[in-house]
């Protein structure tokens, strides 16, 4: 498994969640700075299926330089029911 996914969780959001969620991780990691000027970009549950449909998913980094697992503890593993199958 490609490691940028293993230092990884997610959280599923709301739009409005999603925005809470991204400030959090702004404030806590000083973003935007000299390295970043955000933290994350928006990802739309895209299967229909999915009863996460019409919610966006918030990665939540779990090692390095962008930790911040400790803001959002319930985070969970990456789902491939998010993604259309088509």
């Amino acid at each position: 498994m490609d490691k940028l996914l293993m230092s990884k969780k997610y959280k599923i959001y709301t739009e409005s969640g999603w925005n809470t969620a991204n400030a959090k991780a702004c404030e806590k990691l000083n973003i935007p700075n000299e390295d970043a000027s955000a933290y994350a970009s928006m990802l739309p549950v895209a299967n229909p299926s999915s009863a996460d449909y019409g919610k966006f998913i918030f990665p939540v980094i779990t090692e390095g330089k962008w930790k911040c697992d400790d803001l959002f503890p319930s985070a969970i593993s990456w789902k491939a029911e998010w993604v259309d199958p088509t």
